[in-house]
């Protein structure tokens, strides 16, 4: 495996894998076309196997922050 920063050109293969996930939570909304410099994620507590994959990658847990959203505009809910 090579580690690499992703380039725009990737972002159609990175949502479709997304989609593929067991477990992955997004909505239509989600976008990242514009660029990314800093990566934050949000993996549902009964998903063990994605925890611990994003801990080996070192995403560390943040037990400073509470999680809270709130719709601007009507989402529909995409799980897998």
């Amino acid at each position: 495996m090579t580690i690499r920063s992703m380039a725009k050109t990737d972002y159609d293969g990175v949502y479709a894998l997304w989609m593929s996930c067991k477990n992955m939570g997004l909505n239509d909304v989600d976008d990242s076309r514009a660029g990314i410099a800093k990566a934050a994620l949000l993996v549902f507590k009964r998903n063990e196997a994605g925890n611990a994959f994003w801990e080996s990658q070192g995403f560390e847990l943040r037990e400073d922050v509470t999680y809270r959203n709130r719709a601007l505009k009507k989402l529909t809910r995409i799980d897998t």
